[in-house]
């Protein structure tokens, strides 16, 4: 499953301000997904449910991988891609 640069923007803003989500996100990371436009099918497919609580950092953390999002030091650092060797 991936997300959208759009719907990484909300994720992360949603968990740096906003109390609901960061709950509903600890209690049910799935349907917090799907509260931010994710499939459904897409969430069942790479989610398990029974594993489904978490714990979360607090919202300064957030707010700071917000800052570097929007700065697209994050994007860049996400795009990095690791050197292939051929052995043989």
């Amino acid at each position: 499953m991936a997300l959208t640069q759009a719907q990484q923007l909300d994720l992360v803003q949603r968990l740096s301000t906003d109390d609901a989500f960061r709950s509903l996100f600890q209690q049910d990371n799935a349907q917090a997904l799907i509260a931010i436009g994710i499939d459904p099918s897409e969430v069942d497919n790479h989610l398990d449910a029974t594993q489904s609580a978490c714990a979360l950092a607090d919202k300064a953390t957030f707010a700071a991988v917000l800052q570097e999002m929007q700065n697209g030091q994050f994007t860049a650092a996400m795009a990095m891609q690791a050197p292939k060797v051929k052995i043989g």
